[in-house]
């Protein structure tokens, strides 16, 4: 039998839950905002999303978020791209397409769940692995993609693979190009931005986007802030 000061085990846990489960917004995400802000327009026509074109021949830009792992990198780029107007999905459309790198880390492999992404059922067709980034791009233009989000990128890229990565950028390149071009986002840990930033062709299309670590000195007022706010939420 519990006291009035006493709590089940069942109210801790959801207590605990409902705390772990609290994402705590930071100047980061302002930062990450006013990134995807550059990269993002709104159609005054018809309200939609598109990609903002930085050359004449139509090329988008793109974002690689760098972070420790276990950062927040992930929770940062979804609630981001949650937040901006436009991106909303619709039975017709799929404004924003995020993966993670699938094991193996091949383009066949992330070409595969990209497409499935889509919605579209692979296994149905034999492609070549250039066939299925087409075939991708055809979805994205079919389904009004505006941003290609793909997570753990740093597995396509793993140290010592540099001969690899050049055929890897240029196939996201190719998704930065022409009719239907979409915005690349690439999140990982900060070995992604070194395994790639050798070209400088990277350093062009993509900006890096590093997030600062949460430190007692620099943070110390929102750290304090958290502790009061749960130590209350634990006693309510």
């Amino acid at each position: 039998m519990t006291t009035k000061n006493q709590r089940s085990n069942e109210e801790i846990r959801a207590t605990i839950t409902g705390i772990r489960g609290r994402y705590v917004a930071t100047k980061r995400d302002r930062d990450l905002a006013t990134a995807l802000d550059r990269l993002i327009a709104i159609d005054e026509d018809t309200g939609n999303a598109e990609p903002v074109r930085f050359t004449s021949t139509g090329e988008t830009r793109g974002i690689i978020v760098v972070d420790g792992a276990g950062g927040g990198k992930t929770s940062l780029v979804k609630r981001g791209l949650a937040a901006q107007p436009g991106l909303e999905a619709t039975d017709a459309t799929r404004p924003v397409v995020s993966i993670t790198v699938p094991n193996p880390a091949t383009l066949k492999s992330v070409a595969q769940a990209a497409l499935k992404a889509t919605g579209y059922p692979v296994g149905e067709q034999r492609l070549t692995v250039w066939g299925m980034w087409e075939l991708l791009r055809e979805r994205f233009r079919m389904l009004g993609t505006v941003v290609f989000w793909i997570d753990e990128a740093h597995d396509l890229f793993p140290h010592g693979s540099k001969s690899e990565a050049p055929h890897i950028l240029k196939t996201f390149k190719s998704l930065m190009q022409g009719d239907g071009a979409v915005i690349v986002i690439l999140s990982g840990v900060e070995t992604l931005w070194h395994s790639i930033s050798f070209d400088h062709q990277v350093q062009r299309r993509y900006s890096k986007f590093e997030l600062p670590p949460v430190t007692a000195s620099t943070d110390s007022k929102l750290i304090w802030k958290l502790l009061v706010s749960f130590c209350d939420r634990v006693r309510a």
